[in-house]
C-alpha cells in the first residue's frame, strides 16, 4: 500500500511541474506579445517607398505580433535634411539622413523631376556633364563624359569613351569607341576635316543641312527635322556643327515642328 502510495504521488507530481512548465512558457510568449519582446521571426517590416527612395514620401509598418507601428519619413533641421525610413536586410528599422540638394518638404526631396544634358544627348565629340537621377532616386549634378573602358561589352581600351546622356528623368551611361582616340571627355576629330551649316547654325525657323566628320569619323551630311515619338516628340532636330563635327541639337518650338523648322503661326 505504502509503495503504491509513493508511486502515486510520483506521477501526481511530474504531472505537475510539467503543467508548471508549459503554462510559464505560454505565459512567457503571451508576455513577450505584450511587452514587444517578440523574436526576429515574429517581426516584420514593411516600406511603401520601396527602400531608400529620397523623392517619395513612404512610411516603414513595423509589425510586432499582433501590434503595427508607423515610422514615416519626415524633414529634419532647416528643412534641407531628409530622415529616409528603410527596413534592413534583417527586416529591422532603418533611418538615414539625407541632404536634399533642393530641399525637403513633406517627407521627400523637392525635385524638378528632370535630366539635363549639356552636350545635347549622345555627342561623342563634345564632352558634356548630365544632371539627373541615379537609379536610388538621388539627384546627381554635372556628371561630366570621361574617356575609359569599364563595361564588359567594350574591350578596356584609351580610345573608350563613357557618354552621358539623359534617359527621361536618369542619368545613363553609353560606351563608344573613338576611332581616332578618346582626350578629356570627347573623341578626337580629324583635324583636316571641317564643318559647314547650310542656314548659319542655330537658325530654327530655316531648313538646313550641316556637312562635317561624322561619328565614325568619317564625312556625313544630316538634316533638320522634326522628332517623331519619345520624350521630345513634336520637337525640332537642328543640324549644327560643333567645331569640325556635324551633330544636332534638339529645340522645342513654341508652335511646333513642321517640315524640320518651328511654326512661324
Amino acid at each position: 500500500m505504502n509503495k503504491k502510495l509513493i508511486v502515486s504521488s510520483f506521477i501526481i507530481l511530474a504531472l505537475v511541474l510539467s503543467v508548471s512548465v508549459v503554462s510559464a512558457s505560454s505565459f512567457g510568449d503571451f508576455w513577450n506579445k505584450i511587452t514587444g519582446k517578440a523574436t526576429a521571426a515574429s517581426i516584420k517590416c514593411n516600406d511603401t517607398d520601396g527602400g531608400i527612395n529620397y523623392n517619395v514620401l513612404g512610411t516603414v509598418m513595423v509589425t510586432r505580433w499582433i501590434f503595427t507601428q508607423k515610422y514615416y519619413d519626415s524633414c529634419s533641421g532647416n528643412s534641407a535634411n531628409l530622415l529616409e525610413r528603410y527596413c534592413s536586410t534583417k527586416g529591422a528599422l532603418q533611418t538615414q539622413v539625407y541632404k536634399c540638394p533642393s530641399g525637403c518638404k513633406n517627407g521627400a526631396c523637392v525635385s524638378n523631376q528632370t535630366c539635363t544634358d549639356t552636350d545635347g544627348g549622345e555627342n561623342y565629340y563634345v564632352k558634356g556633364a548630365v544632371s539627373g537621377y541615379g537609379g536610388n532616386g538621388a539627384y546627381i549634378a554635372n556628371i561630366s563624359d570621361v574617356c575609359e573602358g569599364s563595361n564588359l561589352t567594350v574591350p578596356i581600351s584609351i580610345n573608350n569613351l563613357r557618354e552621358r546622356i539623359c534617359y527621361g528623368i536618369y542619368g545613363k551611361d553609353v560606351f563608344y569607341t573613338c576611332p581616332n582616340g578618346c582626350s578629356d571627355g570627347a573623341c578626337i576629330t580629324n583635324t583636316n576635316q571641317t564643318c559647314t551649316d547650310s542656314d548659319g547654325g542655330k537658325n530654327y525657323y530655316v531648313l538646313g543641312n550641316a556637312t562635317g566628320a561624322a561619328y565614325t569619323g568619317e564625312v556625313n551630311t544630316i538634316n533638320d527635322g522634326c522628332i517623331i515619338g519619345g520624350l521630345h516628340d513634336g520637337w525640332l532636330r537642328e543640324a549644327v556643327c560643333e567645331g569640325n563635327v556635324a551633330t544636332w541639337s534638339d529645340y522645342k518650338c513654341s508652335n511646333g515642328c513642321v517640315k524640320g523648322t518651328c511654326s512661324v503661326k
